[in-house]
């Protein structure tokens, strides 16, 4: 009897062991939503600048949300709808600069829209030198230079010849920047033409309505020695005024002329001498067809990251983005002239142009971000970002010791990303997909 008791006691602790193991089995993984694919989030980033580089403590603005651009002079911000956005730019000594951009109804989650500026300063006739007109004397005034030039602001002036104003007219000149604002993004690979001043010259007059008597000229000097023989090609540039009047219309003043190793625009005679005058450069800019180039950073690796849950409870977890915004030489004006053989004191002009098209100097930044994520029970994440870059040829017309010459600079940009991203059962899992 005792041995049969014994028995039924072991029989039944082995099917309450059953039980439990059955009901271990038969336990179900937590599923839940992933806000990394159910909640959207877009990106608008960019850097602030001025003439003499990145300017960093610039105040950045968007709807509610103010930031303060770091040493870099980088700036972003993350919105949740798609559609149209002012952003405001300000910093101290500089003129306010708002720029509209646009995120694409259709655009993949998390893309990032970049958006480079320039600041500058408003215009300072004070910091010029006036000179007054004199009878039968050829009158020349030097175009003052303000804390904003560079290397590649050229040295100019303006060239009175006797007659040319009337006696007593004062006249004041100085150099400006102007604000740019540039959106990179992935371009056509069609030949586009862009335009950069050599230098931009404002000059002031008393009385403010004087005009010219006969043709005046504003020359502005060549960045390569006389002795080198070479300068761009004029063909492929063009002087433009900005009239002070309410109306600021813009006159193309036609064709540039080159003498003394100068770059010559022409105020005509019976035009007002007072404006604003540029030279601008015509070059050509064509894209390489955009491609994946390596990994943004995923914690810390670029690489895909992958995150187990092996519990049947969900788990949240924050993945840390770094997206690489930005370009780069492939090859340098410095390198391309050189081979060319043409004199190297034409690159820093040739950088200003491409910066200005670029919206930035070179260099790579990244954009950082926390997202976050929700692994069901059981699941594998799997998140990756590819930068998208296209290398872009840079093309400038020079005249080399009376031959026209062309000189192709070519640059790599980081244009956008491409994810991969994959949140499914472990015993399903296959690998990532590019989204």
């Amino acid at each position: 009897m005792k041995k049969n008791l014994f028995l039924s006691g072991l029989f039944l602790c082995a099917m309450t062991l059953g039980v439990m193991s059955c009901g271990d089995d038969d336990k179900e993984d937590e599923i839940v939503p992933d806000p990394l694919e159910t909640e959207k989030e877009y990106y608008i980033a960019g850097t602030v600048s001025d003439a003499n580089g990145a300017l960093s403590g610039a105040t950045v603005a968007l709807n509610d949300q103010s930031v303060t651009t770091d040493g870099q002079g980088v700036y972003n911000f993350t919105v949740t709808e798609t559609g149209n956005y002012t952003v405001k730019f300000s910093a101290s000594g500089k003129e306010n600069l708002e720029q509209q951009v646009s995120i694409a109804a259709g655009a993949a989650n998390r893309t990032q829209v970049t958006l480079n500026v320039k600041l500058a300063k408003a215009i300072d006739m004070s910091a010029g030198k006036t000179e007054e007109v004199k009878k039968d004397e050829d009158t020349t005034v030097e175009v003052a230079k303000t804390e904003e030039a560079t290397e590649a602001t050229p040295t100019s002036e303006v060239s009175i010849p006797a007659g040319a104003a009337e006696e007593g007219v004062k006249v004041t000149a100085v150099t400006y920047e102007e604000p740019q604002a540039t959106k990179v993004e992935e371009t056509t690979t069609t030949q586009q033409t862009e335009t950069t001043s050599v230098t931009n010259v404002a000059v002031a007059t008393e009385p403010a309505n004087a005009k010219a008597q006969e043709d005046i000229e504003i020359r502005m000097s060549n960045a390569a020695p006389a002795s080198a023989d070479c300068a761009f090609d004029t063909d492929y540039m063009k002087a433009y005024k900005e009239e002070t009047a309410a109306t600021r219309a813009i006159i193309e003043l036609g064709k540039v002329g080159f003498k003394d190793n100068n770059y010559i625009l022409t105020i005509e005679k019976g035009n007002t001498i007072a404006g604003k005058y540029s030279i601008k450069v015509e070059y050509g800019k064509k894209a390489d067809s955009a491609k994946t180039d390596g990994y943004n950073s995923v914690n810390g690796k670029k690489e895909t990251a992958r995150i187990e849950n092996r519990d049947y409870n969900a788990t949240d977890v924050t993945i840390s983005l770094e997206i690489t915004s930005g370009w780069e030489y492939v090859s340098t004006p410095e390198s391309v002239l050189k081979n060319a053989g043409v004199a190297t004191e034409l690159a820093a002009s040739i950088k200003k142009y491409i910066e200005a098209s670029e919206g930035a100097a070179p260099g790579l930044y990244t954009s950082k971000k926390d997202l976050k994520a929700s692994i069901s029970g059981n699941h594998v994440l799997f998140f990756g970002s590819k930068a998208k870059t296209q290398v872009k040829n840079y093309t400038f017309h020079l005249i080399v010791k009376g031959k026209k010459v062309t000189v192709t600079v070519q640059v790599k940009c980081y244009v956008g990303t491409v994810e991969e991203y994959t949140n499914a059962p472990i015993s399903q899992h296959s690998g990532g997909t590019g989204n």
